[in-house]
């Protein structure tokens, strides 16, 4: 996926470009595409949780288009800048496929 258009918007959306949207931008790709999203899903059957706020947060949101208001993107700001990645597929919250 070209990351020039997910950049541009998360620029929009910050007022400028730093280090740490370019690094959301990357996690929520792959996120992704670890649970098998070419781009980002319909009717809420992603929900992200970033455990920082800020920069990072906004890259994510670009990336996956997941926001605060329509509930699926939760920021659990623990006040960490470390080096975390955690993607849980899981099936208890997917739509019933019948």
């Amino acid at each position: 996926m070209n990351l020039q258009p997910l950049l541009e918007k998360s620029s929009r959306d910050h007022s400028h470009l730093c280090p740490r949207q370019i690094l959301g931008v990357r996690m929520g790709l792959a996120g992704m595409a670890a649970l098998g999203f070419d781009a980002p899903p319909d009717k809420k059957r992603l929900l992200v949780i970033v455990e920082s706020d800020g920069c990072f947060a906004d890259g994510v949101i670009a990336a996956t288009n997941c926001t605060v208001g329509h509930r699926t993107l939760r920021v659990e700001d623990y006040g960490k800048t470390e080096r975390c990645n955690r993607i849980s597929p899981s099936l208890a919250f997917s739509p019933s496929t019948t």
